[in-house]
Protein backbone atom coordinates (compact mmCIF):
# COMPACT_ATOMS: atom_id res chain seq x y z
CA UNK A 1 0.00 0.00 0.00
CA UNK A 2 2.91 2.09 0.78
CA UNK A 3 4.21 1.70 -2.35
CA UNK A 4 1.28 2.10 -4.43
CA UNK A 5 1.18 5.80 -2.58
CA UNK A 6 4.81 6.59 -3.29
CA UNK A 7 4.10 5.35 -7.38
CA UNK A 8 0.73 7.61 -7.26
CA UNK A 9 2.14 10.51 -5.96
CA UNK A 10 5.37 10.45 -8.37
CA UNK A 11 2.62 10.15 -11.24
CA UNK A 12 0.93 13.35 -9.71
CA UNK A 13 3.81 14.72 -9.62
CA UNK A 14 4.96 14.19 -13.39
CA UNK A 15 1.41 14.92 -14.45
CA UNK A 16 1.43 18.51 -12.85
CA UNK A 17 5.09 19.21 -14.54
CA UNK A 18 3.91 18.20 -18.09
CA UNK A 19 0.19 20.03 -17.61
CA UNK A 20 0.22 23.08 -20.07
CA UNK A 21 -0.66 26.43 -19.14
CA UNK A 22 -2.99 28.68 -20.64
CA UNK A 23 -1.86 30.49 -23.22
CA UNK A 24 -2.41 34.13 -23.54
CA UNK A 25 -1.96 37.41 -25.70
CA UNK A 26 -0.46 40.60 -23.93
CA UNK A 27 -0.77 44.50 -24.19
CA UNK A 28 2.30 45.75 -22.22
CA UNK A 29 4.38 49.25 -21.93
CA UNK A 30 6.70 50.90 -19.55
CA UNK A 31 9.86 52.64 -19.05
CA UNK A 32 13.71 52.48 -20.37
CA UNK A 33 16.54 53.20 -18.73
CA UNK A 34 19.42 53.46 -21.19
CA UNK A 35 23.00 52.74 -19.45
CA UNK A 36 25.87 54.50 -21.25
CA UNK A 37 29.07 56.03 -20.23
CA UNK A 38 31.21 57.21 -23.50
CA UNK A 39 33.74 60.32 -23.69
CA UNK A 40 34.47 61.38 -27.48
CA UNK A 41 37.04 64.30 -27.95
CA UNK A 42 34.15 67.01 -26.97
CA UNK A 43 31.74 65.23 -25.34
CA UNK A 44 30.37 62.76 -23.11
CA UNK A 45 27.28 60.70 -23.41
CA UNK A 46 25.46 59.95 -20.18
CA UNK A 47 22.05 57.83 -18.71
CA UNK A 48 18.93 58.35 -20.28
CA UNK A 49 15.55 57.43 -19.98
CA UNK A 50 12.74 56.13 -22.25
CA UNK A 51 9.54 54.23 -22.80
CA UNK A 52 7.81 51.43 -24.81
CA UNK A 53 4.88 49.93 -26.17
CA UNK A 54 3.27 46.84 -27.81
CA UNK A 55 2.10 42.79 -27.45
CA UNK A 56 3.01 39.73 -27.09
CA UNK A 57 1.93 36.24 -26.97
CA UNK A 58 2.65 33.87 -24.42
CA UNK A 59 2.67 29.88 -24.79
CA UNK A 60 1.60 27.12 -22.96
CA UNK A 61 4.22 26.06 -20.17
CA UNK A 62 5.37 22.83 -20.47
CA UNK A 63 8.10 21.76 -17.05
CA UNK A 64 7.74 25.41 -16.17
CA UNK A 65 9.09 26.32 -20.19
CA UNK A 66 7.16 28.86 -22.04
CA UNK A 67 8.07 31.11 -25.02
CA UNK A 68 6.76 34.95 -24.64
CA UNK A 69 7.57 36.53 -28.41
CA UNK A 70 6.98 40.21 -28.56
CA UNK A 71 7.05 42.85 -30.82
CA UNK A 72 7.59 46.48 -29.31
CA UNK A 73 8.06 50.35 -30.19
CA UNK A 74 11.12 51.41 -27.84
CA UNK A 75 12.20 54.75 -27.13
CA UNK A 76 15.52 55.15 -25.81
CA UNK A 77 17.52 58.27 -25.02
CA UNK A 78 20.62 59.05 -23.50
CA UNK A 79 22.18 63.26 -22.39
CA UNK A 80 24.85 64.41 -24.72
CA UNK A 81 26.91 66.91 -23.07
CA UNK A 82 29.19 69.14 -25.97
CA UNK A 83 30.60 72.14 -24.59
CA UNK A 84 29.30 72.42 -21.51
CA UNK A 85 25.55 72.24 -23.48
CA UNK A 86 23.23 69.19 -22.53
CA UNK A 87 21.64 67.28 -25.57
CA UNK A 88 18.64 65.14 -24.93
CA UNK A 89 18.53 62.36 -27.60
CA UNK A 90 16.29 60.02 -28.41
CA UNK A 91 15.74 57.06 -31.20
CA UNK A 92 13.07 54.99 -32.01
CA UNK A 93 13.17 51.35 -32.34
CA UNK A 94 11.36 48.35 -33.54
CA UNK A 95 12.10 45.71 -31.32
CA UNK A 96 11.71 42.25 -31.71
CA UNK A 97 12.55 40.31 -28.59
CA UNK A 98 11.42 36.51 -27.79
CA UNK A 99 11.52 35.70 -23.89
CA UNK A 100 12.45 32.30 -23.19
CA UNK A 101 11.02 31.88 -19.61
CA UNK A 102 11.08 29.27 -16.45
CA UNK A 103 8.73 29.54 -13.36
CA UNK A 104 6.64 28.07 -10.96
CA UNK A 105 3.41 27.95 -10.85
CA UNK A 106 1.70 28.57 -7.56
CA UNK A 107 -1.57 28.67 -8.59
CA UNK A 108 -2.23 32.56 -7.26
CA UNK A 109 1.04 33.55 -9.00
CA UNK A 110 3.43 32.67 -11.56
CA UNK A 111 7.02 33.89 -10.42
CA UNK A 112 9.47 33.56 -12.97
CA UNK A 113 12.99 33.97 -14.98
CA UNK A 114 13.67 35.08 -18.67
CA UNK A 115 16.89 34.79 -20.97
CA UNK A 116 16.08 37.18 -24.17
CA UNK A 117 17.57 36.81 -27.43
CA UNK A 118 16.42 40.06 -29.21
CA UNK A 119 16.56 41.88 -32.77
CA UNK A 120 15.93 45.46 -33.25
CA UNK A 121 15.77 48.30 -36.36
CA UNK A 122 16.25 51.82 -35.18
CA UNK A 123 13.73 53.92 -36.91
CA UNK A 124 15.52 57.15 -36.61
CA UNK A 125 15.76 58.35 -40.25
CA UNK A 126 11.87 57.26 -41.19
CA UNK A 127 10.61 58.37 -37.63
CA UNK A 128 12.23 61.68 -38.02
CA UNK A 129 11.60 62.27 -41.80
CA UNK A 130 15.42 62.91 -42.41
CA UNK A 131 15.14 60.58 -45.67
CA UNK A 132 12.72 60.53 -48.81
CA UNK A 133 13.61 56.88 -48.77
CA UNK A 134 11.18 54.24 -47.44
CA UNK A 135 11.42 52.14 -44.62
CA UNK A 136 11.77 48.63 -47.11
CA UNK A 137 14.45 51.07 -48.46
CA UNK A 138 15.99 51.91 -45.57
CA UNK A 139 15.94 48.29 -44.24
CA UNK A 140 17.43 46.72 -47.20
CA UNK A 141 20.17 49.23 -47.77
CA UNK A 142 21.08 50.63 -44.00
CA UNK A 143 21.88 47.01 -42.67
CA UNK A 144 23.75 49.37 -40.11
CA UNK A 145 20.05 50.39 -38.44
CA UNK A 146 20.11 46.93 -37.31
CA UNK A 147 21.23 45.87 -33.99
CA UNK A 148 21.12 42.51 -31.89
CA UNK A 149 21.32 41.78 -27.96
CA UNK A 150 20.36 39.61 -25.31
CA UNK A 151 18.77 39.90 -22.26
CA UNK A 152 18.01 38.40 -18.65
CA UNK A 153 15.18 39.01 -16.43
CA UNK A 154 12.42 38.05 -13.70
CA UNK A 155 8.95 38.33 -13.70
CA UNK A 156 5.33 37.94 -11.75
CA UNK A 157 2.02 36.72 -13.44
CA UNK A 158 -0.31 37.62 -10.98
CA UNK A 159 -4.16 37.28 -12.10
CA UNK A 160 -4.06 39.09 -15.43
CA UNK A 161 -1.51 40.92 -14.84
CA UNK A 162 2.27 40.58 -15.77
CA UNK A 163 4.96 42.09 -14.24
CA UNK A 164 8.95 42.18 -15.94
CA UNK A 165 12.21 43.50 -15.12
CA UNK A 166 15.09 42.88 -17.44
CA UNK A 167 18.78 44.34 -18.69
CA UNK A 168 19.30 44.37 -21.75
CA UNK A 169 22.83 44.73 -23.69
CA UNK A 170 23.01 45.20 -27.79
CA UNK A 171 26.21 44.10 -29.41
CA UNK A 172 27.89 45.67 -32.09
CA UNK A 173 27.43 49.52 -33.06
CA UNK A 174 25.08 51.16 -31.35
CA UNK A 175 23.40 52.41 -34.66
CA UNK A 176 21.60 55.81 -33.18
CA UNK A 177 24.49 56.86 -31.79
CA UNK A 178 27.14 56.92 -34.85
CA UNK A 179 26.86 60.46 -35.59
CA UNK A 180 27.78 61.51 -31.97
CA UNK A 181 30.68 58.70 -31.53
CA UNK A 182 33.12 59.28 -35.22
CA UNK A 183 35.93 60.45 -32.71
CA UNK A 184 35.42 58.04 -29.72
CA UNK A 185 37.41 55.17 -29.10
CA UNK A 186 34.54 53.52 -27.25
CA UNK A 187 32.34 53.47 -30.28
CA UNK A 188 31.75 49.84 -30.49
CA UNK A 189 31.00 49.90 -27.10
CA UNK A 190 27.71 48.24 -25.99
CA UNK A 191 25.15 49.79 -24.50
CA UNK A 192 23.03 48.41 -21.67
CA UNK A 193 19.25 49.04 -21.24
CA UNK A 194 16.85 48.50 -18.26
CA UNK A 195 13.10 47.56 -18.83
CA UNK A 196 10.46 47.71 -16.63
CA UNK A 197 7.34 46.54 -18.20
CA UNK A 198 3.45 46.02 -16.88
CA UNK A 199 1.23 44.39 -19.42
CA UNK A 200 -2.37 42.90 -19.15
CA UNK A 201 -3.44 39.27 -20.31
CA UNK A 202 -6.37 38.15 -22.98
Amino acid sequence: MKRLSIFLAVLLFIAAGNTVSAQSVIIKGGLNYSNVDLEGKNFDVKDGSGWHFGAAYQTGSVLGFSLQPELLYSVQGVNIFDNQMEIQKKSSYLVLPVNIQWGIDLIVAKPFLMVTPKVAYNLKNWANKETTNSLLTQFINEKTNLEFGIGVGAGLNVWKLQVTVKYEWNFGKVSSLEEYLDNAQEVDKSIGNLQISVGFCF
